[in-house]
């Protein structure tokens, strides 16, 4: 509070190319500079924030809690889509897009499929995908999505395709993350990492392993090291 933070739970945080942090809470859309934090007060899109993602393009996109996505452009709205253009739902817990530059919107009602290609615009909706609560794709045109049943769902070029051979379909799914080594990390609500091989068509499980001091995986954090952090319920 006393540096202008006005909420204590941050939901996301991303940084763009020009340095600047951005801080998404249920306060709203935050900016550090390396001094201040600055709430975006007078952009009523985005008044409770649940996650944040900076495309190639250096654009900001600001999923909400109940509407829909802003995307800014040098901290100028570039566009709004919500359910009067087409998104599924309001409420937007992930965002993701793939090496074909698809952006992959995961709401609690579905997926939307949105193109920028002549204009913002949704070209797909997947309905049976609810309640998404994590995306990650890779540079091949694929994506994985977990749902907050602990289900995934395999999508590629915009369609959803069966779940490869040999793929753990017996766990609770909670987080999934793709490294830039073509290797997919699966997190269980428990504490299950499983570790796959993406470099063939058919990924291949090279490692699984518990972490018995923490419970309910979160995400996932690779270094430059390729040193391996594990968010989870109750700790790193």
């Amino acid at each position: 509070n006393e540096e202008g933070l006005l909420s204590g739970e941050a939901n996301d945080i991303e940084q763009t190319k020009d340095g600047k942090l951005w801080i998404g809470t249920y306060a709203g859309l935050f900016k550090y500079d390396g001094g201040k934090f600055t709430l975006f007060n007078d952009v009523p899109s985005v008044k409770n924030v649940n996650c944040l993602y900076v495309d190639e393009e250096g654009r900001l996109w600001t999923g909400t809690n109940d509407d829909g996505i802003t995307i800014f452009i040098n901290e100028h709205v570039m566009n709004v889509i919500d359910e009067e253009n087409g998104l599924l739902s309001n409420y937007v817990n992930d965002i993701v897009s793939d090496s074909n530059g698809n952006y992959y919107i995961g709401t609690t009602e579905g997926i939307a499929l949105v193109s920028l290609s002549g204009g913002v615009k949704i070209t797909k909706s997947y309905d049976q995908i609810k309640n998404v609560i994590c995306m990650s794709a890779d540079q091949s045109g694929t994506v994985v999505g977990v749902t907050d049943r602990g289900e995934i769902y395999w999508l590629r070029d915009g369609e959803i395709i069966t779940s490869p051979i040999k793929f753990a379909e017996n766990k609770a799914y909670r987080s999934a993350c793709f490294t830039e080594d073509n290797r997919l990390l699966l997190g269980t609500t428990d504490n299950d990492v499983l570790i796959y091989d993406m470099t063939a068509d058919t990924p291949y499980l090279i490692r699984e392993f518990s972490v018995e001091e923490i419970d309910g995986i979160n995400s996932f954090y690779v270094t430059d090291n390729n040193e391996l952090f594990i968010c989870s319920d109750t700790g790193v």
